[in-house]
C-alpha cells in the first residue's frame, strides 16, 4: 500500500487574493458612502449660498431705490413742489403781506 499525501491547508495565494478582494470592495463601499455624504453636504451649502445671494440682491436693489429717493427728496426744487402740492404753500414775494385780524 502506498500512501498518498494530500494537503488540507489552503495555499497562501488563495487566502491573499480573497483578502485583497475583500479590501477592494470595502474601500469602494467606503468611497461611495463618503461621496454621497459629501455631495449632499455640498448641495445643502450651495442652496444656502444661493438664498443668501438672493437676499443680498434684494437688499442691494432696495438700497439703490432708497438712495435714489433720498437724492430726489433732498433737492430743493422737489421740496418746493411737494410743499406747494400737499400743503398749498408758496414762496412769499416781497409785495405780498399777510394780515390777520
Amino acid at each position: 500500500m502506498e500512501r498518498i499525501a494530500v494537503s488540507v491547508r489552503r495555499s497562501k495565494r488563495e487566502h491573499e487574493y480573497g483578502f485583497s478582494i475583500l479590501m477592494v470592495f470595502l474601500a469602494l463601499f467606503l468611497y461611495l458612502i463618503t461621496s454621497f455624504y459629501l455631495k449632499g453636504a455640498y448641495n445643502e451649502a450651495r442652496e444656502r449660498y444661493m438664498e443668501a445671494l438672493k437676499a443680498q440682491k434684494i437688499l442691494t436693489e432696495m438700497n439703490d431705490e432708497l438712495r435714489t429717493k433720498k437724492s430726489v427728496i433732498t433737492q430743493r426744487r422737489f421740496l418746493e413742489l411737494q410743499a406747494g402740492e400737499r400743503l398749498g404753500l408758496r414762496h412769499a414775494k416781497e409785495e405780498e403781506v399777510l394780515v390777520s385780524r
